[in-house]
């Protein structure tokens, strides 16, 4: 993998070990069950939370969410019907919806995102159709720019 990668690729022996220590962890699972533990998780690592897509799936336990000083969505409206990463903390009352923070507000700087290097940050992901639109968008102008693709009819 370090070959296809251009980067080096350490393997795991345990999900812990891949988890601990990191600057950045990524959850793009198919799990029901959390696959990332919140005893897991160190000071100032950024989790982006992206595999549940319905509210009875969940990849973090509800520790991850208590050490979270940042919890950040893409939208609040539909992880109230999407996030069931979020699901048990907010029925334990670790956090409230309004504890959770819209992404878009923290790249706009209307709301606070990391406050510290020690703060956790974490990103659940919903995958949100306009995120696609401006992806497709950057792509698209990088492409003419570089005057590679071609158009299609249809």
């Amino acid at each position: 993998m370090t070959a296809a990668c251009g980067f080096e690729v350490v393997p795991a022996a345990t999900p812990a070990e891949a988890a601990r220590g990191l600057d950045i962890v990524c959850t793009a699972t198919s799990a029901r069950e959390p696959v990332l533990f919140g005893d897991w998780v160190s000071p100032g690592q950024h989790l982006n939370v992206i595999g549940s897509n319905f509210l009875g799936k969940a990849e973090i336990d509800v520790e991850v969410v208590r050490r979270a000083n940042l919890v950040a969505i893409d939208s609040k409206d539909q992880g109230r019907l999407e996030a069931g990463d979020l699901v048990a903390a907010l029925d334990q009352g670790v956090i409230e919806w309004l504890d959770v923070v819209e992404l878009g507000r923290v790249v706009a700087m209307r709301a606070p995102g990391r406050q510290s290097p020690e703060d956790v940050t974490l990103f659940k992901s919903l995958g949100i159709g306009i995120e696609d639109i401006a992806v497709a968008i950057r792509i698209y102008h990088k492409a003419k720019e570089a005057g590679v693709g071609r158009w299609v009819e249809l």
